[in-house]
């Protein structure tokens, strides 16, 4: 068995058929890992989503965030924290609807992570929408290439944290704002979050029914509020800014001079 860092995989206790998955998919790699059972949004007492103090989402025509997202951020928020009490350098944390490739394990040992530049999160997983943006390669290892890029895509799916990388989110997640892909990710929502990339993915999406009812409530079109439209505008412009200022802020002025657009 390889010398892999910890991985666990979040996943609601009753939800066998997912787990059973997994524990098939891990096994077959020869890797350990553990279950984290996650917290059911659904079943969450008023005063423990008040804990986390769940905020209108701007990005979104100021929906409120459904309680399946609330519970998916405070899933993540509580395994980091078990992360951080532990003596490990790095965790992976991953969904229950993922399956990783046997390339993945050539990031999944410290001495590979080591050979990177400082990061606080290393996602297994990109989105294609995302892959013609800007982006600097760090470095590139036989099929696959280490990106960080100006904007990472969607998906909390499989990632590696640092320490340092747990405890900027944890001291970010809160009050929270956004679904947490949206808030680690494409919102750009933790400011100087050193954010790398593998492309191609090493983890792909296992097809099954969402655990979190109402991923997305319904948009309000033409019937919105022309005020709630403007401020939705204004809101996207300024995530272009941030996403800039974070960039600069995470990896300098020198990493941000070589961005590059890709095709």
């Amino acid at each position: 068995m390889i010398d892999v860092i910890p991985i666990v995989v979040i996943s609601l206790r009753r939800s066998s058929v997912r787990r059973a998955a997994m524990i098939a998919n891990l096994k077959d790699l020869g890797v350990p890992f553990s279950f984290f059972d996650a917290v059911d949004g659904q079943t969450m007492t008023e005063d423990e989503i008040a804990m986390i103090s769940p905020q209108p989402y701007a990005g979104h025509k100021d929906r409120l965030l459904t309680r399946g997202e609330i519970g998916c951020a405070e899933s993540f928020r509580r395994a980091l924290q078990q992360f951080l009490a532990s003596d490990s350098d790095y965790v992976c944390l991953a969904e229950d609807d993922c399956e990783f490739t046997p390339d993945a394990l050539g990031y999944l040992t410290p001495a590979a992570l080591k050979k990177l530049e400082p990061f606080d999160i290393l996602r297994l997983v990109t989105d294609p929408e995302r892959e013609r943006g800007f982006t600097r390669i760090i470095l590139q290892d036989g099929l696959h290439a280490v990106h960080a890029p100006l904007r990472p895509g969607f998906f909390t799916l499989a990632q590696i944290f640092t320490r340092a990388g747990a405890q900027k989110v944890l001291d970010g997640l809160i009050p929270l704002w956004a679904p947490i892909d949206m808030i680690l990710y494409r919102d750009t929502g933790i400011v100087g979050l050193r954010v790398l990339e593998l492309r191609p993915a090493v983890v792909s999406h296992h097809e099954v029914d969402s655990t979190i009812p109402q991923r997305f409530s319904p948009r309000t079109g033409a019937h919105a509020a022309f005020s709630v439209e403007v401020r939705r505008r204004l809101w996207l412009f300024m995530r272009r800014l941030r996403a800039v200022r974070s960039y600069q802020k995470a990896w300098g002025l020198a990493g941000l001079l070589k961005l590059r657009t890709t095709s």
